[in-house]
């Protein structure tokens, strides 16, 4: 958790930010986390005016660090400078989305592997916690209890609230166009796991569904960022910042 401050009085506007960062990987099915402090949240949007951009939640844009990200626009803008704290956010933003890294292939990889990534989590945690299917007596049981959990998570995710930002649609777009390579890739992944034999009649394209619904509908895989860019823009008598919070949205 970030915890940020703006002080703002008649003369000046201060930044302050907490140094934490927060690092997740998953092991054995369930999600570990690892606290350092050294982050820095804080940067300079401009090198020629009293503008400045704090960070919070996730430190990447889609595997690209903020960091990065701003200090290209300081190359960007040079001494251009706005009317107001807004024009720079919003300027920022639309130098983000035209970066040149955000290709169409490198977020529609980006969206495979991190559904993909679920996947492969996902069948681990049925292995590793769910009875029913370790001291299955057959494989063909074990086959009825692995769909029997994935399309009963499927039906949670269906009743769950989309995101505001999404419809319905996008979910059933990206099933539809990037299922097959998701399936491909958790297939691939258990085929070299230790538990590959477990995994004999698996319906990969079911469970690449769920994994596409969870990356949608399950906050802890939907990542989220977000920026206060503060300061003064030319027309400003006073200081002002201008906050956005975003969900990830991969294509």
């Amino acid at each position: 958790m970030t915890c940020e401050v703006a002080i703002m009085n008649s003369n000046a506007i201060v930044l302050a930010a907490d140094s934490a960062m927060t690092m997740t990987r998953w092991e054995g099915g369930k999600e570990v986390k690892r606290y350092h402090n050294g982050a820095n949240k804080i940067f300079q949007l401009s090198e020629y005016e009293p503008v400045g951009l704090m960070i919070y939640n996730d430190a990447n844009v889609q595997g690209v660090p903020w960091e990065l990200l701003v200090k290209e626009y300081r190359k960007h803008i040079g001494s251009t400078s706005f009317q107001n704290i807004k024009l720079y956010a919003e300027d920022f933003f639309r130098f983000v989305q035209s970066f040149s890294v955000f290709t169409v292939d490198y977020k529609e990889k980006n969206f495979i592997n991190s559904c993909s990534s679920i996947g492969k989590i996902f069948f681990r945690y049925i292995f590793i916690q769910n009875d029913a299917v370790k001291f299955a007596e057959s494989q063909d049981q074990k086959n009825l209890e692995l769909d029997k959990i994935i399309r009963n998570e499927i039906s949670v995710l269906d009743s769950a609230e989309i995101p505001a930002g999404f419809i319905d649609q996008d979910i059933d777009e990206a099933i539809a166009k990037y299922g097959d390579s998701v399936a491909n890739n958790i297939r691939d992944y258990a085929s070299g796991d230790e538990l590959a034999l477990n995994f004999i009649g698996l319906d990969f394209d079911l469970l690449a569904q769920f994994s596409i619904k969870s990356l949608y509908k399950k906050r802890t895989f939907m990542d989220s960022t977000g920026i206060v860019v503060a300061g003064y823009g030319e027309d400003d008598f006073f200081s002002e910042f201008y906050r956005v919070y975003l969900v990830r949205k991969y294509t």
